[in-house]
């Protein structure tokens, strides 16, 4: 039987707090040795009562510290190192705060549930949703499913990871803005805690990704609902989000539970930053990596005319010798669900992160600027070269065709006669040149056409005067 729930239960699971029964354990978190007695063990409650439960449990707790021992002699008073704020906010209790990081990856309106979303937005009405839906093979759904996934957790651990730096840094002043520091935190722990932080969010990114490997095998291949396919593509992506937010989760807190006690509530207040800031990332990206699963894995043929899923763009010509950004006249995206929405959301992101081919033309200028100098780029992001003897299949997967998860680079290249000129002069920055010159080589017309793809691959169709429409000429 299928373990896949019907539409109405996968909407209801897209915001809840995956149920950690189904685990042996939750890993209890130490907290810091200190004299005297310790509070309760919170954590291994966390499952019986729920967090709401946990909070009231803590503020009924006492909070009675231990008598210290009176001093032989007097002492200078220690300068207080500076307190982050979940250990303001949470009164020192590392559990709860090693909590909050932890549900801020795996319960509603966290990143997880922030994924959930854009799945159900994707495959609805405002998204992807097509009255003529493409004929894909099973294979290919979930091919395409477990692509989107690995991209999307890619990208949300690359997003936060980038941004630990600054928020270890924020952590670090964070008791000295609210006025509860006197003392400084060495270097070395701020250090010590970034890098703890990076790892942290890697084994996490990485848990993630190894559930998607797993559920995807096991659960998912040869048992996709009878639906549509893109709604197929859109619940099986929903069932392996439930499991990678178990996974992420425990993996989270682990890691915090067995973080060194110098460091911990640095590395956790950064983590817990880093997420909040990338909240919209994991949405956006995970939107993004269906968008280019979804529209890649129906291409046909990279070729010279309109077709599903691949991006045509038309450069303004110019004379060979432009020094400026160069800009889009047109472009034009073809495939079911590539609808307004869709090519909006394609002509609104830098082209080097558009995932699905591109074919890139210019009808340039030279000398007196009457010939038809017309060149066309093709780029995709191939997969490497087999290194040994290999098969090749009757109908090749567009997935692993075009979309082996790199940057995409120049895979063909075509011109007419007067377009190997022009992308040489481009490329020695001369406003005309003879046919017959020798600089006319196959190395300087290579260089040219890579220096085009370098000056608009950062930008986005719209920023450089363009739009994505749907024609079909």
């Amino acid at each position: 039987m299928s373990r896949f729930a019907p539409p109405q239960a996968a909407r209801a699971d897209a915001g809840r707090t995956p149920v950690a029964a189904t685990r042996p354990r939750t890993p209890v978190i130490s907290p810091v040795a200190t004299p005297g007695p310790q509070p309760r063990d919170l954590l291994s409650l966390q499952h019986a009562i729920g967090n709401g439960g946990v909070t009231r449990l803590v503020q009924r707790q006492d909070t009675a510290q231990a008598p210290t021992a009176t001093p032989t002699a007097p002492a200078a008073p220690a300068a207080a190192a500076p307190r982050t704020e979940l250990d303001v906010r949470y009164n020192g209790d590392y559990a709860l705060a090693a909590q909050a990081v932890k549900g801020l990856w795996d319960t509603t309106g966290g990143v997880v549930a922030r994924q959930q979303q854009a799945v159900t937005d994707f495959i609805g009405s405002g998204g992807a949703a097509s009255t003529d839906p493409p004929s894909l093979a099973e294979s290919l759904i979930v091919g395409a499913l477990e692509t989107a996934l690995g991209l999307a957790l890619g990208g949300i651990g690359t997003a936060i990871i980038n941004r630990l730096g600054g928020t270890i840094r924020a952590a670090v002043l964070a008791g000295a803005i609210q006025g509860e520091a006197t003392g400084t935190v060495p270097a070395e722990v701020v250090g010590a805690a970034g890098r703890l932080a990076q790892e942290f969010v890697t084994a996490t990114v990485d848990a993630g990704k190894s559930t998607v490997t797993s559920y995807v095998s096991s659960s998912v291949r040869g048992r996709l609902p009878q639906a549509t396919p893109l709604a197929q593509f859109g619940r099986g992506q929903m069932a392996t989000l439930n499991e990678v937010s178990i996974a992420q989760g425990e993996q989270m807190l682990e890691r915090l539970a067995n973080a060194p006690a110098p460091e911990r509530w640095v590395a956790a207040q950064g983590i817990y930053d880093a997420l909040q800031a990338s909240l919209r990332s994991a949405y956006v990206t995970q939107r993004d990596a269906m968008t280019d699963t979804w529209l890649t894995a129906q291409v046909r043929h990279v070729g010279g005319g309109a077709e599903p899923g691949v991006l045509n763009v038309t450069l303004t010509d110019v004379y060979a010798d432009h020094r400026g950004p160069l800009r889009i006249d047109s472009a034009n995206l073809l495939g079911a669900g590539a609808n307004a929405t869709v090519r909006g959301w394609v002509a609104d992101r830098p082209l080097e992160d558009v995932g699905i081919p591109k074919v890139v033309t210019m009808n340039g200028s030279l000398g007196a600027g009457i010939l038809d100098c017309i060149f066309t780029l093709r780029l995709w992001s191939a997969p490497p070269p087999a290194t040994g003897p290999s098969i090749r299949s009757a109908t090749p997967d567009p997935l692993a065709a075009y979309l082996a998860g790199g940057p995409a680079t120049l895979q063909r290249l075509s011109n007419n006669r007067w377009g190997d000129d022009w992308l040489a002069a481009y490329h020695l920055g001369l406003q005309d040149i003879d046919g017959d010159d020798p600089r006319v080589s196959a190395e300087n017309i290579v260089a040219g056409a890579h220096k085009v793809w370098d000056n608009i691959k950062g930008a986005s169709i719209s920023a450089r005067g363009g739009s994505v429409g749907a024609s079909s000429w």
